[in-house]
């Protein structure tokens, strides 16, 4: 969705420019391939990928390959965290629910039964969970994903692959910040020539 907010008008300026070009064409081009560009990387790009040997975040930035075995925790107040003995890394694929989202935020209702039933009053948020935490927000399912997994591996039921590494691995998204730099480095050169 987001993305669509950045390239479509982006794609939209580039096209009326081409058709009525004025001595700002290029540096107005370059903006808005800039603008689109950034708005795959940010918006677009970040994944989550859970499987079987490893969990595989992909920010904007960088990528980061963790391990089931190096996971010590899973937290979402913001964004999904995965927590390593080693360093805490966000994944922006699943941010945490905005303001207005966490107001209308419903609990999960086999949460809200069982809590009912045990008596259990809710210690953070309506009926014990964050606001994160709730499977109808990105952060939320995502921990659900991977905390199943994990918890299956925890109990024995599945088996990880044993990792070669020690701790997560991280590699930098070269391509994309040299195209990042060398479209801002070109438009800020076309305007200040035009």
């Amino acid at each position: 969705m987001f993305t669509g907010l950045v390239v479509v008008p982006a794609a939209a300026i580039a096209v009326s420019t081409v058709l009525a070009p004025s001595r700002h064409t290029p540096a107005i081009l370059l903006t808005a391939a800039l603008a689109a560009l950034l708005g795959w990387v940010v918006f677009w790009r970040p994944t989550l990928s859970v499987t079987e040997s490893e969990l595989v975040v992909v920010n904007p930035w960088r990528t980061y390959r963790v391990a089931w075995t190096d996971l010590v925790d899973v937290q979402t107040r913001l964004m999904l965290t995965l927590v390593t003995d080693t360093r805490k890394i966000e994944a922006v694929a699943a941010p945490g629910p905005s303001g207005v989202t966490a107001l209308r935020a419903r609990p999960d209702p086999e949460r809200k039964t069982a809590a009912r039933r045990r008596g259990a009053g809710p210690a953070i948020g309506d009926w014990g969970q964050r606001p994160s935490d709730l499977v109808s927000t990105d952060s939320g399912a995502a921990a659900r994903l991977v905390r199943g997994h994990w918890q299956d591996i925890v109990e024995g039921r599945v088996t990880p692959p044993v990792s070669q590494e020690q701790g997560p691995s991280a590699s930098f998204h070269t391509g994309a910040a040299l195209a990042t730099w060398a479209l801002a480095l070109a438009a800020v050169c076309a305007w200040i020539i035009a």
